[in-house]
């Protein structure tokens, strides 16, 4: 089966990391998968030396309106069985594109909670009508897709994230790490992980790093990623009398060092799809402090394996920063609870496989994977 994925870039982002994932584990199963992506990023990865893809890039060179006719061009040479569209906007390119180029089944995707509304509800109307179905990777991006493009059952297809535990291996021990950036050896560490844009909430974590250092004046406090709000956080960081105590780590190619160097890992977001960042936190036996979004106990566990706090409770977030610090063995306990959960759940070949089927149901060619 030859399947064409569309995203938009090669960012270091979850949702680009988990389209390089799966067009690995589709051609481990024997299909052509190609990754196909329009622009080029600041901050790629490398997908062929960390994830052994070759992706295309198919430039869309700032004629948006054009752009179909030449991806549908690409598609045509290649004669693909499938396209899916891996994002919101990817998908409306792909289903143009693919409509143009006569391929039989297209699939769209969306990969956080949806929330569109006015010309862009439009349409993804417009998409659904000529895509097999919409991929997303958690039920409760299902619900809100189906409640507000009003779909018929049957249209969602949940296809959970993947991790790689070999890629969350460190390179440094904890204790370089925390050399290299200037940390005490017995200071407490807590860690976001996440770009600096609105959903992910970062005022919520300056707002509980506040408070929690009120109480343990010895910790401190890593934002790790970049992104359009960067000089706006810092500025609050320093309103709060945060500047000795957080750093803004920027992007970075070593988040396992990082986590190695972590005693606990937040997640403030407004809302998310399926969290890489927790999954990875997770996966490296870090525990992990979440707000109560859409579809976090699909993962987490309150109390079991990490912790739930309300949306925008920065007190709340602090008293889970602060109960953690002093308890060694309770960060042990979730951490391990959260490793042995991630590892079973959210496997790669799992993915893979319930990708594939979903595509082959669509072109009714379902094959009996092992």
């Amino acid at each position: 089966m030859k399947i064409a994925i569309v995203h938009d870039s090669l960012i270091r982002g979850g949702a680009e990391r988990q389209a390089l994932y799966a067009v690995r584990e589709l051609n481990k199963l024997g299909c052509d998968a190609e990754l196909i992506y329009y622009n080029k990023a600041p901050w790629p990865y490398d997908a062929l030396g960390q994830f052994g893809v070759s992706p295309t890039l198919v430039s869309k060179s700032g004629k948006r309106l054009r752009y179909p006719w030449k991806l549908a061009k690409h598609f045509r040479q290649r004669r693909f069985d499938v396209v899916h569209g891996f994002m919101a906007i990817p998908s409306v390119y792909a289903t143009i594109a693919a409509a143009l180029a006569g391929v039989s089944t297209i699939f769209a995707g969306q990969r956080v909670e949806y929330d569109a509304r006015g010309v862009c509800k439009w349409i993804d109307r417009a998409v659904d009508r000529r895509v097999a179905g919409w991929i997303v990777n958690s039920m409760a991006s299902a619900r809100a897709l189906e409640k507000a493009l009003n779909l018929s059952p049957g249209r969602t297809h949940v296809v959970y994230n993947g991790i790689d535990p070999s890629s969350l291996v460190p390179k440094r021990t904890r204790d370089d790490v925390r050399s290299q950036l200037g940390i005490d050896r017995g200071a407490g560490v807590v860690a976001i992980v996440a770009r600096l844009e609105p959903q992910k909430n970062h005022e919520l974590f300056l707002y509980a790093a506040a408070i929690c250092r009120a109480a343990r004046p010895s910790c401190r406090f890593l934002i790790v990623g970049d992104g359009p709000r960067r000089a706006e956080l810092e500025a609050l960081s320093r309103s709060l009398g945060l500047e000795n105590d957080a750093g803004f780590l920027g992007n970075r190619s070593d988040i396992p060092d990082i986590l190695a160097a972590t005693d606990i890992s937040v997640l403030s977001s407004h809302y998310e799809g399926l969290s890489n960042v927790m999954l990875e936190a997770m996966g490296s036996g870090i525990p992990i402090v979440s707000t109560d979004y859409a579809g976090v106990d699909e993962v987490l566990t309150d109390g079991v394996d990490g912790f739930v706090v309300p949306l925008n409770d920065a007190e709340g977030l602090a008293r889970r920063m602060v109960q953690l610090l002093d308890d060694a063995d309770l960060r042990r306990r979730l951490g391990q609870a959260g490793r042995e959960s991630v590892c079973r759940r959210f496997t790669l070949d799992a993915m893979g496989r319930r990708l594939l089927r979903v595509y082959e149901s669509a072109c009714g060619n379902v094959a009996q994977l092992t």
